[in-house]
């Protein structure tokens, strides 16, 4: 099977959201070696330095470098700032420019989001990561509360929705009562306010 070229150009954002949401779960609690820091920064130049050469010898209107140069401003500003997660927003808004396509992107995310989901789970269920959070003793099932749980569970119900939403599939009437008992057993209202 032959990848295309901006299939290609997706497997860097595929790698990066995997680690990130893996590393914003309980792990980076767990693991609070500096190397896991160095590595996110790592990450964010070698992802921010393909967007760069992928931008060489193309003609774009002077319009699109403005709104270029402003992402990057704001993305080195909250970087600056040490707010990894707001630069997260400009660096991944900035990356998916390149690729332009809605389905590949939202596949990305749903794939990259479901594989690390499945790694924090099992190093939650192999004891690695906590099951539950340590404020209130809430079921994080290895995220730092059950509103994380809930944001990424209702993120790929959402995108799974949209990206099959011409072919139902068991997999969608199951997405329901998964997304219910989340609002249950977990108390999470982030999920709901998502769903809609």
């Amino acid at each position: 099977m032959k990848l295309s070229k901006k299939q290609l150009s997706a497997i860097p954002l595929a790698i990066f959201l995997i680690y990130m949401t893996i590393y914003n779960s309980s792990f980076k609690l767990v693991f609070v070696s500096s190397f896991w820091q160095y590595l996110v920064y790592g990450m964010y130049i070698g992802l921010y330095t393909l967007f760069v050469l992928q931008q060489v010898g193309r003609t774009q209107k002077v319009k699109q470098w403005l709104y270029l140069f402003v992402l990057s401003l704001l993305m080195f500003f909250y970087l600056e700032r040490g707010n990894l997660n707001v630069a997260i927003i400009f660096l991944l808004g900035l990356y998916t420019i390149n690729i332009m396509d809605v389905r590949l992107v939202l596949k990305v995310y749903l794939v990259s989001f479901f594989i690390a989901f499945v790694v924090v789970i099992g190093l939650a269920l192999l004891k690695v990561l906590p099951m539950h959070e340590a404020k209130l003793g809430l079921l994080g099932i290895g995220f730092r509360n059950p509103n994380t749980t809930g944001f990424y569970c209702a993120c790929m119900v959402v995108m799974h929705w949209i990206l099959n939403w011409h072919k139902l599939s068991f997999i969608n009437w199951v997405e329901i009562p998964a997304a219910t008992i989340l609002l249950l057993v977990l108390e999470d209202f982030t999920a709901l306010l998502l769903s809609p």
